[in-house]
């Protein structure tokens, strides 16, 4: 992107919290890091230590614009935002261009990251070498923290295959993967199942061996132009062992244009699959229109209720909205619209919905066109706004910053992902400086924390003690005591996390007096590792029970 507006000029971001429905949260910026330039970020996520993963894909340019090497990106950045790895598998060049593309990384809560993705060609990643049978065929892998890759399986066919969406399965003892396929399923080179531009839902073993799947057709002999196809997005598991999709669907007609024809319309989807993947419900979200539309991400909160978000472009600006859909029907229960701007990414702590994006622009060919600023905003469980911090720049500069992606860590601290489009960028008391990538102007990467002193926050002074804590027994089959011992009295907070770092039971007292002992059931949740957080005073303790 060229920017001709004062390139030489410095670009500063103030922040400032409101306090909604007086209801104080106090979040503030805490740093502010450099990420790889020419970057595009799929994801970010946090593991046990509060370590933040950024993931996606990246492309670095000459000085003439030309494409130097391509592929995808996985960084490790510490609690403090020092750059711990950057692997990078470059798999492009000027003169031999095939494609590596991760678009989900999911963490099982010890060791151990999976994704999956696309490729095209014949790769060679770690000394894993994989061949595409068609343009591109669809894959899955595991890897360690330190970003090498273990194993990857492989699925195509003759034309266009992908993995989207990935979660694990149940007791976290598997991996169920959303995707597509256009004609044949060819795992590792073994033909399984024949379909027609069909959604792809599969469960692979740890070890990466095909178990089970699904391919879902829609409406197969419809090819409307639109590149909808059928797809699957996303996937996330619920507690009953079900799954929520995000799909894409072919459809008998377009729903913006009036006609007579019967029938599911082409677009968005969310759907609730029974774990042997039939399907229990779907619902419409939005399909294409003349200036598009999309949905997503789909995120599910600790009370099993799937949020999706889903825009339609209009002439200038576009519609937003988040959607929370009833998990036993898909009616819509609640819905935040946006005509001014747009959300990012969402992220559901516990049932606290965080999200991030453009606010409060104004979209015209005229000299009062404003970009608006960048916020994150906080609504509870009720999905009332609580807070908002935003992120405000001069205006009629241009789209001069982007927040992508948000996610949390166990302990209350919010990271946001973006880009930027001049020389410096200021987020609190840190300063960015870009890249000149190419002759098309400035480009940077940022990594931004923000520390949220609420009840499930904690402070700098807070220390750790792991002797306060005993939880027996330990593997449990459903139930197990909490035994813990304060040496400070006042407020409690304790919570109990999933691997993917989602409050699945909370318990909170003002008046706690030194002494808990509790028994706790999680008959509900799937087998697999959970973490249990307690905060009290200046004590703070962290410790896994294992539900087998």
């Amino acid at each position: 992107m060229k920017i001709s507006l004062f390139l030489s000029s410095l670009l500063f971001f103030t922040s400032f919290f409101v306090d909604v429905n007086g209801i104080a949260q106090s979040m503030r910026t805490d740093w502010a890091v450099k990420d790889s330039s020419n970057n595009y970020p799929m994801g970010l996520l946090c593991d046990k230590d509060s370590n933040i993963y950024c993931y996606g894909n990246y492309s670095e340019y000459d000085i003439g614009g030309d494409l130097n090497s391509a592929g995808a990106f996985f960084e490790k950045f510490s609690t403090q935002g020092k750059l711990i790895l950057m692997k990078k598998w470059p798999v492009a060049s000027p003169s031999n261009q095939p494609s590596f593309t991760i678009q989900k990384i999911i963490y099982d809560g010890s060791s151990y990251f999976y994704f999956t993705g696309f490729f095209s060609k014949s790769c060679t990643v770690d000394g894993i070498s994989i061949s595409c049978k068609g343009n591109k065929d669809g894959m899955i892998g595991k890897m360690n923290s330190n970003g090498t890759i273990l194993w990857i399986t492989t699925f195509g066919s003759n034309h266009d295959e992908a993995g989207y969406g990935l979660c694990f399965g149940p007791s976290n003892n598997s991996l169920i993967l959303a995707g597509s396929t256009t004609d044949s399923l060819v795992v590792n080179n073994v033909f399984i199942d024949k379909g027609q531009q069909s959604m792809l839902i599969a469960q692979f073993s740890l070890s990466g061996a095909l178990q089970n799947h699904k391919l879902y057709d829609f409406f197969p002999q419809r090819d409307s132009g639109t590149d909808l196809g059928n797809v699957g997005r996303e996937i996330y598991s619920e507690p009953s062992g079900g799954y929520f999709v995000l799909a894409d669907h072919q459809g008998s007609h377009l729903p913006t244009y009036p006609d007579s024809i019967k029938g599911t319309p082409e677009g968005s989807y969310v759907m609730k699959l029974h774990p042997a993947f039939d399907t229990l419900w779907t619902k419409y979200i939005i399909g294409p229109s003349d200036y598009g539309s999309g949905a997503g991400p789909l995120k599910i909160s600790a009370a099993g209720d799937p949020y999706v978000v889903s825009a339609m472009a209009l002439k200038y600006g576009a519609m937003n909205y988040i959607q929370r859909l009833d998990q036993n029907n898909g009616m819509i229960t609640w819905s935040e619209t946006h005509n001014d701007g747009g959300f990012s990414d969402i992220f559901l702590d516990g049932n606290i919905l965080f999200t991030c994006g453009t606010d409060s622009a104004t979209y015209c060919p005229c000299q009062n066109a404003d970009y608006g600023y960048q916020d994150v905003k906080t609504f509870d469980q009720n999905n009332i706004m609580t807070g908002i911090i935003k992120f405000d720049g001069p205006a009629n500069v241009g789209r001069p910053i982007f927040f992508q992606k948000i996610t949390r860590d166990g302990y209350g601290n919010t990271f946001v992902t973006g880009n930027f489009y001049f020389q410096y960028l200021v987020l609190g008391t840190d300063t960015i400086q870009a890249d000149t990538t190419n002759n098309n102007g400035y480009y940077g990467n940022f990594l931004l924390k923000l520390s949220n002193n609420t009840t499930t926050g904690i402070s700098p002074s807070i220390t750790e003690n792991d002797n306060l804590l005993a939880i027996f027994p330990n593997p449990s089959n459903n139930a197990f005591t909490i035994n813990y011992s304060g040496s400070t009295q006042g407020k409690f907070n304790l919570d109990i996390r999933n691997t993917l770092g989602e409050i699945i039971y909370s318990e909170n007292k003002a008046d706690f007096s030194g002494k808990y002992v509790s028994t706790i059931n999680l008959t509900r949740q799937p087998k697999g590792i959970y973490f249990i957080n307690i905060i009290s005073g200046g004590e703070r303790v962290v410790k896994k029970i294992v539900l087998d």
